[in-house]
């Protein structure tokens, strides 16, 4: 998708009936058939409220990392301007299979994040290529809610 870069970080919703296993089959619904597309995502996990916290602090709230896969179903993303529909459908939000602890990766724009489906590397970038640091999403998002679990797209 061609967009401009946001000023402010893209927030959309999953439900949590999107969260699935790694090594889980993935069922596609007839209305995506065709039009699923995998997008790798550092998932970062937060260990405790983090209610208006700043930049300089936010990793401080950080449990861990992991990769995620946010799915999406194209052809129902072009029908309107809210991305959480397509998004939103059971499992299309595989996860795992673990956290690794934020001690362990004191900087998360060092890890590099790869998709691949069916043995096609499908996406393969460094998080240094965020728009937005971790540090600045969890900030951003800690405006609006104190208990977080965020996908990050590279």
């Amino acid at each position: 998708m061609k967009l401009s870069l946001p000023k402010h970080p893209e927030i959309f919703l999953k439900p949590n009936t999107c969260v699935h296993g790694p090594g889980e089959p993935l069922i596609i619904p007839y209305e995506a058939a065709g039009q699923a597309d995998p997008e790798v995502e550092l998932a970062v996990v937060i260990k405790k409220d983090c209610k208006n916290v700043s930049v300089a602090k936010a990793l401080d709230y950080v449990l861990g990392y992991m990769t995620a896969n946010d799915v999406t179903a194209r052809i129902v993303q072009s029908r309107g301007s809210q991305w959480g529909y397509s998004k939103g459908f059971d499992q299309f939000a595989p996860m795992g299979p673990t956290i690794v602890s934020a001690e362990s990766i004191p900087d998360p724009s060092i890890l590099w994040l790869k998709t691949t489906l069916d043995g096609v590397v499908m996406q393969d970038k460094p998080a240094k290529n965020m728009i937005f640091s971790v540090s600045e999403i969890v900030s951003y998002l800690s405006v609006v809610s104190g208990s977080l679990l965020l996908e990050v797209e590279v």
